[in-house]
């Protein structure tokens, strides 16, 4: 909900605020995936709720850096949320993700959320 609160919001003086509301749920994740024992939000193993959220960050990803020029996932340097980017950067080196076959491509998000 704070991701489409954000994107969808007019007023740029609520920007930070709800910014900071998906920073927040980010922190969270990041957090989970340092909790757990491997390198998938459940642990060792790949699952279902790994192959869920990575479209769903794939979004966030996309949608906060063209809407609002919010980069949270960092290519290059020095990390924000060490955890969530290793697991990204996992995720999309996978050939699931990484065929474009698992989820849209950069245009068609930004163009579904332009119209949604």
């Amino acid at each position: 909900p704070s991701l489409s609160a954000l994107i969808k919001n007019k007023d740029p003086a609520l920007d930070g605020e709800l910014i900071a509301a998906v920073e927040a749920q980010l922190d969270v994740m990041d957090e989970i995936l340092r909790s757990t024992p491997g390198k998938y939000l459940c642990g060792i193993e790949l699952t279902l709720a790994d192959l869920y959220l990575t479209p769903q960050l794939f979004h966030a990803m996309v949608t906060m850096d063209h809407f609002k020029g919010v980069d949270f996932y960092h290519m290059e340097g020095n990390p924000t949320r060490p955890a969530l980017e290793s697991f990204l950067t996992r995720m999309f080196d996978m050939e699931e993700f990484n065929n474009k076959k698992a989820y849209y491509n950069v245009d068609q998000v930004v163009y579904g959320w332009k119209v949604a």
